[in-house]
């Protein structure tokens, strides 16, 4: 059986444990009081799954807990949280909203978001606004849907009175029906599409190699027309020293051109005929300025021979001119 000194001793022993772990409790309190600030945040929603101690992150780092939670005067939920500032600085423009913490134990906790960097720093004790939670956005959208439900049964109710059974199934099936005719026009559609570009396509190939034939004729008749340049040219050279010979030779391959690019413009006519079939109405205008292109050019043709034929005759013409009618 203990004496009076022993239990003294317990006694004593208990004392000092308990005011030891006081003053640890105290000062680790202390310690850890001076490396926080305090801030609020008011919500306009339910914060039920908050608590004392709850974790408050930022971009999902814990950097603080919830210390406190009332109701204000004006009916918002206020929590009090102590921030580290070791682990974040807080600016000016930083949200923060409700977050799940854990789905199975029902917990939230305070998510932080955003803030300048370049702005002020939050001072200790600020406001920091709120945001809707992503759970509130989903319940407001969930009564939108079904308010939006209960206005299209309400309409199908109205539109579903005085119709009979059979007649409600008379309907389902011309529906049905209504489904299955679309669907054979639309494939119709389809197909009759797919015979339109058959036929298109080769005449709008046949019309740009027409084109590319075209382009080539171009060129064709501005080297006839540099040619017929540098043949004037060589003539008004050439008058004194009555180079007749070298001026025929120039001639004639000018002949020889044109000839060339007659036949050239024979063929490209005869492929617009072959592509205006496909597309008559457009191609209506081009086969007339081409044929009335073709019909100018052969006169020139002509005139060119005429003259070629009186040189041949009368070389001395280019220097003395075209000689007088005889009668004369």
């Amino acid at each position: 059986m203990a004496t009076r000194v022993q239990k003294t001793k317990v006694g004593i022993f208990l004392v000092c444990a308990t005011a030891i772990l006081a003053i640890m409790v105290a000062l680790i309190s202390g310690f850890e009081g001076e490396k926080t600030d305090k801030y609020y945040v008011e919500f306009n929603e339910s914060v039920l799954g908050l608590s004392e101690g709850g974790l408050v992150e930022y971009l999902g780092v814990p950097v603080g807990e919830i210390k406190d939670i009332l109701v204000t005067e004006s009916k918002r939920a206020q929590v009090e949280v102590a921030i580290n500032p070791d682990k974040v600085t807080l600016h000016e423009g930083v949200r923060a909203h409700l977050a799940i913490y854990s789905l199975a134990m029902g917990t939230m906790c305070i998510s932080l978001e955003g803030g300048d960097p370049n702005g002020a720093k939050l001072a200790p004790g600020a406001t920091i606004e709120s945001t809707p939670s992503t759970i509130e956005s989903i319940g407001n959208e969930l009564e939108g849907i079904l308010e939006a439900l209960n206005v299209i049964g309400a309409r199908l109710r109205e539109g579903l009175e005085g119709i009979e059974k059979g007649e409600l199934i008379a309907i389902a099936r011309n529906a049905g029906k209504l489904i299955t005719e679309g669907r054979e026009f639309l494939a119709a559609a389809r197909a009759s599409l797919d015979r339109v570009t058959e036929h298109v396509e080769p005449g709008v190939e046949g019309l740009h190699n027409l084109i590319d034939a075209w382009q080539a004729l171009s060129g064709d008749t501005h080297r006839l027309v540099t040619n017929l340049n540098d043949l004037v040219e060589k003539l008004k050279d050439r008058v004194d020293a009555l180079e007749v010979a070298d001026t025929q030779a120039d001639f004639r391959k000018v002949l020889q051109n044109l000839d060339q690019l007659i036949s050239t413009m024979q063929k490209t006519a005869g492929a617009l005929d072959t592509a205006t079939q496909a597309l008559l109405h457009d191609a209506d205008n081009v086969e007339y300025t081409l044929r009335d292109t073709l019909n100018t050019l052969n006169e020139a043709l002509g005139a060119i021979r005429d003259l070629a034929e009186y040189l041949k005759e009368d070389p001395a013409a280019l220097v003395r001119g075209k000689g007088e009618p005889k009668g004369d």
